[in-house]
């Protein structure tokens, strides 16, 4: 072999080990970096989804849009004592009984005061007829006379919930939280019924935060409505309501037409002991 075919053979060689632990170094490098960036996944945390949020308000997102929809007003679904003072608020269980006939009769169809939000953000398809049902101070006959009544004729309804006022003449949490699940929804009604427009700043705040968050303690749900006691509320208790995230409120002023312009003033129709059901909704 000539001097100048081993000097040949010996520098390939030597290009040829240097190739190898070049390649060697990288494999080595890659791993240990593969190695790193599983270690790295393995302690990143956890993505959890968002809390949902409450239903926008259609007062806040559509510009003033008007609806027809009766809201009757009730309270007491029972026979009035002799001695009660207040028999206007009481209709006989079996005048009721005859106004959901009426309503099925005549096409009309009970909807909850959140369909009639989402139908004004245009996420519902209003009945040709809808009426909303609602039933105020969550009292105890409500539970014996008319949610028997509710569920026998498929009809919806939304019950005001005075949440200091819970058993005796008033529903209990447990009958409150079984209606809850059967097409009624729960509406706040303050936490002690007081004059909301004559009482400080502190306490309309505290009456409806302290009953927003026991119903959802209670309930499971975020009240998206209020009504006020006997219907007396002020500029400064809108703002408030507005400000804990209320979607609207219910007055006791007489009215049909619902806009979202006064999407905190929604007027009813009151349901008396003599009420032709007929003529109201007229």
């Amino acid at each position: 072999m000539t001097p100048k075919i081993r000097f040949t053979i010996l520098f390939v060689s030597a290009i040829a080990v240097m190739a190898i632990l070049t390649l060697a170094d990288q494999s080595v490098f890659t791993l240990s970096s593969y190695a790193k960036a599983e270690s790295a996944a393995a302690v990143l945390p956890k993505v959890t989804s968002p809390t949902p949020k409450p239903d926008p308000s259609a007062s806040i997102l559509v510009a003033e849009k008007k609806l027809t929809i009766p809201i009757l007003m009730y309270h007491h679904i029972a026979v009035p004592a002799p001695d009660e003072q207040l028999k206007n608020n009481f209709v006989d269980p079996a005048v009721f009984e005859g106004q959901l006939k009426y309503l099925k009769a005549q096409g009309y169809e009970t909807i909850t005061l959140s369909e009639m939000n989402r139908a004004f953000l245009g996420a519902f398809a209003l009945p040709q007829k809808p009426v909303i049902l609602t039933f105020d101070d969550a009292y105890a006959d409500f539970y014996a006379n008319a949610y028997p009544l509710l569920k026998k004729y498929q009809a919806k309804a939304n019950l005001s919930v005075i949440t200091g006022m819970i058993g005796g003449d008033h529903l209990t949490w447990e009958q409150i939280l079984e209606v809850s699940g059967k097409n009624v929804e729960i509406v706040s009604h303050t936490q002690n019924h007081l004059d909301l427009s004559s009482a400080s700043a502190e306490t309309v705040r505290s009456e409806l935060s302290t009953s927003r968050d026991e119903l959802i303690k209670q309930v499971g749900n975020v009240p998206r409505f209020l009504v006020y006691p006997s219907g007396k509320y002020s500029d400064d208790v809108i703002a408030v309501a507005k400000e804990l995230g209320y979607l609207g409120a219910l007055t006791t002023e007489w009215g049909k037409e619902i806009s979202t312009r006064y999407y905190f003033e929604i007027p009813r129709v009151r349901v008396s002991r003599d009420s032709n059901i007929g003529s109201l909704l007229r």
